[in-house]
């Protein structure tokens, strides 16, 4: 039987952004990366040009799954469930940070001056394996859970 590690499919939830989007192969049980630039990465596909690779993936809904994506983590409602974990004391500060834009790197600059980075990169990586392991449920993919969460 084959199984993915979790923090795999966490890390590829990660490494998604507006011009890379990951899916899941089921038959190799391995991810495939899709650019914008048109470029597709993964077993099998090395030497197939993008429009070949496009037509696979699309005709075999089966076999390939979308990653959750940044509409499927909401991460400034992340952020915002991190602060009401906090001492009411410095909670005011960190809500004022995330007003308006740069507010995730506001987020983190407080959480570093105030002491809780290694506290929110905790909470983050455990909602996004919350989120990983209802995606491998609800998709039939056996997962194990093996290596440490990185914070890099």
């Amino acid at each position: 039987m084959k199984v993915i590690d979790i923090q795999d499919v966490i890390n590829s939830i990660q490494m998604q952004n507006d011009f890379s989007h990951q899916i899941f192969d089921k038959e190799e049980y391995d991810f495939i990366t899709v650019t914008d630039d048109q470029e597709v990465y993964g077993e099998g596909f090395e030497d197939r040009d993008f429009e070949e690779a496009m037509d696979i993936i699309g005709n075999d809904k089966d076999r390939f799954i979308g990653i959750p994506t940044s509409f499927d983590v909401n991460a400034y409602r992340m952020m915002e469930d991190f602060i009401d974990t906090l001492d009411e004391s410095i909670q005011d500060e960190f809500y004022i940070a995330i007003r308006d834009k740069g507010a995730f790197r506001r987020f983190k600059d407080m959480a570093a001056l105030k002491g809780v980075i290694d506290d929110w990169y905790e909470f983050e990586n455990e909602a996004l394996k919350k989120i990983a392991i209802e995606w491998c449920k609800t998709n039939n993919i056996e997962y194990i859970e093996t290596r440490s969460i990185s914070n890099d």
